[in-house]
């Protein structure tokens, strides 16, 4: 893979990942607005039932993601916006990776932020090891340091030691 393909794949999933948020965005002013609440929720804002009320409407969640789902794949066709296209290097998009693309931005941000890591090698816990490596490594430099002024300290010692003894010698030595 040429490193020109490797950036088209990079600036693809970024433009994936800030397009997700932004129709995640759009969306959620559209699900949390008081007509598509009180409509394909039964709920009414103002009075929302408990969650264990027997007479709670039944939930119809289920056109928030097909909603999603048609938005995202509108856009992606409109724009003609398919990131398999960049993954296969392809010179033109097809259906089926506008749709896969749509699907993938249906998905929201989370989604799209977890492929862009998983490519970057980028996920929490890739940066949590590393952070745990690097402070393995420190600690094991601190040792390293700490254990070489021991040696140190012992030579030095052990050299006075020896300067004692001979000094010992030559005047215990002088008078025999």
């Amino acid at each position: 893979m040429s490193d020109d393909q490797v950036m088209r794949i990079l600036y693809s999933l970024f433009q994936l990942v800030v397009v997700s948020m932004v129709l995640e965005r759009a969306l959620a002013f559209i699900f949390e607005h008081r007509w598509f609440r009180e409509y394909f929720e039964g709920i009414d804002p103002d009075n929302p039932p408990k969650p264990d009320d027997p007479n709670k409407p039944p939930s119809r969640s289920g056109y928030k993601g097909l909603l999603a789902i048609v938005i995202a794949i509108f856009i992606c066709w409109i724009y003609k916006f398919d990131i398999m296209q960049d993954i296969f290097a392809h010179e033109k998009s097809s259906a089926l990776g506008v749709i896969i693309t749509g699907f993938v931005l249906a998905g929201g941000s989370a989604g799209a932020i977890t492929l862009f890591q998983g490519v970057l090698r980028m996920s929490k816990e890739n940066r949590d090891a590393m952070r745990d490596l690097e402070k393995a490594k420190i600690e094991t430099e601190k040792q390293l340091i700490q254990k070489k002024a021991e040696l140190e300290l012992m030579k030095v010692e052990a050299r006075k030691k020896i300067i004692e003894a001979g000094e010992g010698a030559d005047e215990g030595g002088g008078q025999g």
